[in-house]
């Protein structure tokens, strides 16, 4: 027999606030950061982010299984005009109106105390949810889903898999409080299963993410188009990490590493006058700031992820989102810079040709990478432990593709402990 509302309501009060504080608001440093238990829920909070960027200001959220309502700052700081969250647990909504009082005055906030699929639930522009649906049967599911009314969804459930890390799970549930809660636990559902219950209930079948951050884990979403979820984990990455990147390049090993960078990518850049530049995956603005101080008149920075570019706080520039291995924008530029960028591309080889095509007869490209040694093959590890794999290059790969585009290597430098950093200048024009 299934637990009742009340004892459903009594399970959530006694665990939500502590559930939160472990999985979400713990500090995690040193090693742990690097095998972060965690990282599935912090994953899709941060997708959810993204979600919530998508159906832009002016919108109402609606958040199914809020809890304390963490993201509320991120959902106020977008702007929107409504915010409803619901809850089984009167503690979590509780902690959740007194979070809310901060912000009462940028937008319309409301709590609904309930389960959710037995509610009468106000219509949206996006319905969220981060857990919830792990915790409902089929036929639960299919109420829940029949009284929403929205434009635009993203839900979170757990994949079905045979596989050692969810036996782990599913033994660990059961024995920390499935056995005192009548196997209260969360459910498992396959792609499929997913598939029929939406189209059933929506009209049509979600899109689906799943990445390795977030373990066995996937969300069914509907989101305006193309303002989609991250599509590979190279642009996960930098989506995730967009918001402390420029901070955390500027203190410990990496600053340093990234000084030595900086000086071998001026060194290229040179001493001449540069009127017009681009910056090829620019993220966060780190070059992009040298250039400008050469006095550059007219700065295009171009980047493929779009909070990368929010995150890029720069006087002066143009920020353009878009996919450094098809653009070609501006023509007759004086210098193209492409510094870390290029290790993380499929057809890196795509930079050079379209570099050409911008460049004046007399304009150069600088590039900067990871290189092959032993040091590269760390710097490479390292990208593994976050889900992302990358490019080793050595000079005469490098040099070949030069070629191949009307370009002539110039002049380069190593720098330690595991970078290769060249300049390539036109030798003619090039036939487009």
């Amino acid at each position: 027999m299934p637990l009742s509302t009340e004892n459903k309501a009594g399970f959530w009060d006694s665990k939500i606030l502590g559930w939160e504080k472990d999985k979400y608001e713990s500090r995690v440093t040193g090693l742990r950061h690097l095998f972060d238990v965690n990282r599935s829920l912090k994953t899709r909070m941060d997708l959810a982010r993204s979600a919530i960027r998508a159906v832009g200001p002016g919108t109402t959220i609606l958040e199914l299984g809020c809890g304390s309502a963490l993201l509320l700052p991120e959902i106020v700081h977008s702007k929107v005009k409504r915010y409803v969250g619901v809850d089984i647990s009167t503690v979590a909504i509780a902690r959740a109106r007194a979070h809310a009082e901060h912000y009462a005055s940028r937008c319309s906030i409301e709590f609904l105390t309930g389960e959710a699929q037995a509610m009468d639930l106000p219509e949206a522009d996006l319905c969220f949810s981060l857990g919830l649906l792990d915790w409902l049967e089929p036929e639960e599911m299919s109420n829940l889903l029949r009284s929403i009314n929205c434009r635009y969804y993203l839900h979170s459930y757990s994949r079905y898999e045979h596989s050692l890390r969810q036996a782990l799970h599913r033994l660990y549930v059961y024995s920390m409080y499935g056995h005192k809660y009548r196997r209260y636990t969360p459910r498992y559902y396959t792609e499929q299963s997913i598939d029929e219950i939406f189209s059933e209930c929506c009209g049509e079948p979600p899109a689906h993410f799943r990445s390795p951050r977030l373990s066995f884990g996937a969300l069914a979403y509907r989101l305006p188009s193309p303002n989609r979820l991250p599509q590979t984990e190279v642009l996960w990455h930098f989506d995730s990490v967009a918001k402390h990147y420029e901070s955390r390049s500027r203190a410990g090993l990496w600053k340093h590493l990234r000084v030595r960078e900086l000086e071998g990518v001026r060194r290229m850049i040179g001493s001449s006058p540069v009127d017009t530049a681009i910056d090829l995956g620019c993220g966060s603005g780190y070059y992009s700031r040298l250039i400008k101080e050469t006095g550059c008149r007219r700065l295009i920075c171009v980047d493929f992820s779009r909070a990368m570019l929010e995150a890029l706080n720069l006087d002066g520039c143009e920020k353009i989102e878009a996919d450094i291995e098809k653009y070609r924008g501006k023509k007759n530029v004086d210098i193209v810079v492409c510094a870390g960028a290029l290790e993380f591309l499929e057809h890196p080889e795509e930079v050079f040709h379209n570099a050409s095509v911008m460049l004046k007869p007399e304009g150069a490209l600088v590039v900067l990478t990871p290189r092959e040694c032993l040091a590269g093959h760390a710097y490479r590890a390292y990208h593994r432990l976050h889900s992302v794999g990358i490019r080793l290059f050595d000079l005469a790969v490098l040099d070949e593709w030069a070629q191949a585009a009307g370009l002539r290597l110039d002049h380069y430098e190593d720098v330690a402990p595991f970078s290769i950093v060249a300049r390539f200048s036109k030798r003619g024009p090039l036939a487009v």
